[in-house]
Order: C-alpha cells, then structure tokens, then sequence
C-alpha cells in the first residue's frame, strides 16, 4: 500500500511538472530603444490609464472586441501565429497619441491569457537619433521558427522636415517565446527642412534581403514630378494621401531602381540606424 501510494504521488509530480510553464517572454526590444516596464508576475511600471489596459489577466474573448479607452488612446490586439509550440500568444499594441507629434507606444506579450513582457517606447532618444512613431501593421510567420511584424511610422519636424519609414521585424520563436532577431528597413522617405525659396530634396530608400546581406537603395531628388510617375504623393504624412504599407514599399521599390541610384549593403547582424549602435544619420 505504502509503495502504491509512493508511486502515485510521484506519477502525479511528473503529471503536473509536465503541465505547468513558464511565460512565454518576449526578449530583444531593447535592442530597438524600447524599455521593460513590466515582467511576469512583476509589477507594471506604467500610468494607472495604461495599466487599466494591460491588466495582469485577459480573457481570450476579451482580445476580440476594443476595449473602453480615453479618445487620445489607440488599442489594438494581434493573435500571434505560434505554430506547433503549443501556447495562445496575443500582443496588445496601445498607442497614445495625445501629443502632436512624439507618440507613446506599448507592446504587451499574452500567454495563454496572462500578461507577460511589457516594453514602451518614445521615439525621440539619445545617440544623436530621433526616430519614428510606429505602429504594428500585420503579424505573419517566415519558415517554421519566424514571427515578423510589419510596422510603419512617421515623423514631422519644426520647419517642414517629415518622414515615413516601414520596418520588418523579425522575431525567432520557441517554446520560451519571442526573441528579436534583425530589421529591414523596407522603404523610407525623407523630406528635408525648407530652406527659403529653394525645392526641399526628398530622398528614399529601401532595403531587399540579397544572398545572406541587406542591399540598400537610396535615391535623392528635388523633381516631385519624377517620383510621381512611380505614385509618389505629397504630403505621405497626411492620412488623406496615405497609401497601404504594401504600396509605400512598391513606390519606394520603383523610385530606387532609377539610374543615378546609390547601393550599399549590410550583414544581417550589422545594426541599422534604428538599432543601439547603429550609426546616426547625416
């Protein structure tokens, strides 16, 4: 009887070892200038609004239908397609963009309904490097182990500069959660301050993977007209000119194969501008 009950006991340490995880993590960001403010299980280091919108808790129906939030506040939930590693991963993205122009952004980590990994991000650092606002386009796999959000943002400048920049972030998945991996800066375009009387330059790049480098395109101007044969539209800032993620990068793609174009390239594992040690921009 002893050795039954012994052998029960132990089956039902083996079965419970066996059910019970860890959070999955969400692990890199701040490789991107983004901050944790909040692990698993730890407090949340964020405004009582923001901390309303990311209780420790969500239920899975509770991901489908917006959430109650303050007008200046944006709230969007992204099923993440975890494949065969067996968990319901979501990522919240709250946005507050009661500030003209520096927006505030949140990423949230889900698994299985609890909350895991916070981290927060403001564009304007340090490094010599003001950046863009982003927000998360769409989530989608790459292969059997890549999650890649595509983000996009922009930015407008005291005396008439602005940009709009697209990224994919590439993320590598396992059992322990998300890692990121690398980014490419799929399109970009510049508009530089107004300098008097004189036509303002617009440049715009791209990046395209190329065996096992990223090769950049950049492409400056100061004839809109020519740009505008590849569907250019001014302002791109403005929501009412505003194309699709997917026609930026085709614009941007058509407008850097022109001749006069300037190539370069980089290792998957050389940081771009928007990376820590990336270098600043001229």
């Amino acid at each position: 009887m002893a050795y039954t009950t012994f052998v029960l006991t132990a089956l039902l340490v083996v079965v419970q070892t066996s059910v019970v995880k860890t959070s999955a993590r969400l692990k890199g960001l701040d490789r991107l200038y983004f901050q944790n403010v909040g692990e698993p299980g730890a407090a949340l280091d964020a405004s009582p609004v923001v901390a309303s919108l990311l209780p420790e808790l969500l239920r899975e129906p509770d991901f489908s239908r917006k959430p109650m939030s303050p007008e200046e506040y944006n709230v969007r939930d992204f099923r993440l397609p975890s494949g065969s590693w067996g968990r319901k991963l979501w990522l919240r993205q709250i946005v507050d963009f009661s500030h003209p122009r520096i927006f505030k952004l949140w990423w949230a980590l889900y698994d299985h309904e609890r909350r895991s990994d916070v981290w927060y991000f403001a564009p304007q650092v340090g490094d010599n490097k003001i950046l863009s606002n982003y927000e998360i386009e769409d989530v989608s796999t790459v292969g059997k182990g890549s999650i890649i959000l595509r983000i996009e943002g922009g930015m407008s400048r005291p005396g008439g500069a602005w940009w709009e920049v697209g990224k994919v972030l590439t993320f590598l998945g396992s059992e322990d959660g998300l890692t990121f991996s690398r980014v490419r800066n799929a399109f970009g375009f510049f508009h530089g301050y107004e300098l008097g009387n004189e036509p303002t330059s617009i440049t715009v790049w791209t990046e395209k993977e190329s065996r096992g480098r990223f090769e950049e395109r950049t492409f400056t101007s100061k004839q809109e007209k020519a740009l505008r044969k590849c569907g250019f539209q001014v302002p791109l800032i403005d929501p009412r000119h505003m194309l699709s993620w997917r026609e930026l990068e085709r614009v941007a793609l058509c407008i850097t194969q022109k001749p006069g174009a300037k190539r370069s390239s980089r290792a998957f594992n050389e940081p771009s501008f928007i990376e820590r040690g990336g270098r600043p921009q001229k």
